[in-house]
């Protein structure tokens, strides 16, 4: 652990502003930690799809379309996917289309709703970018073994999960109050 988040851990986790009786004190700093797992991974990632001339962001969008075979993949579910908002992705996707990597097409019955699909450069771009990161991935975990692997894996989702639980809780009660 760096000396940083040592040095870090208590100030952050004294909760010097809280109402509490009990002041409560955290063992870990799991935020922190996820933050700054999540910067250096998207820093690694970006300079490894500099020769594919783009971002991880949009790595990641240009793979989440190659999987999607199904259906027909709008902005609004591509907001929901990478988590980001609407604003965002439209940027993103004007990006992607000045590459020549995606088409947005409108849908002749809903002019509202775009479709967007990868070109063939895209395609290309995709099984090159899949292997930049599931090669960065491996050296990320390399030193683990395959049943530490899972149990991360199975860990993080668990973690995931959670997170969506508290902020559909925190959504609840904040529309309770406005009733």
């Amino acid at each position: 652990m760096s000396a940083f988040f040592e040095r870090r851990r208590t100030d952050i986790c004294t909760f010097d502003g809280c109402d509490s009786k009990d002041k409560p004190k955290l063992k870990h700093n799991f935020g922190l930690l996820f933050k700054k797992i999540n910067n250096r991974f998207t820093q690694i990632q970006n300079q490894n799809l500099k020769k594919n001339d783009v971002s991880y962001q949009q790595g990641a969008l240009l793979m989440y379309l190659s999987h999607v075979t199904d259906h027909e993949v709008s902005q609004k579910e591509i907001s929901e996917v990478l988590n980001i908002k609407h604003t965002s992705v439209i940027g993103l996707l004007e990006r992607l289309e000045e590459k020549g990597l995606i088409e947005r097409s409108v849908k002749p019955e809903n002019k509202r709703y775009r479709v967007i699909t990868l070109t063939e450069k895209g395609k290309k771009t995709v099984s090159d970018i899949r292997v930049c990161i599931c090669q960065t991935e491996q050296k990320i975990v390399g030193s683990m073994t395959e049943e530490e692997q899972d149990l991360l894996e199975m860990l993080l989702n668990k973690i995931y999960a959670n997170i969506e639980t508290v902020i559909q809780t925190t959504e609840q009660e904040e529309r309770k109050k406005e009733c």
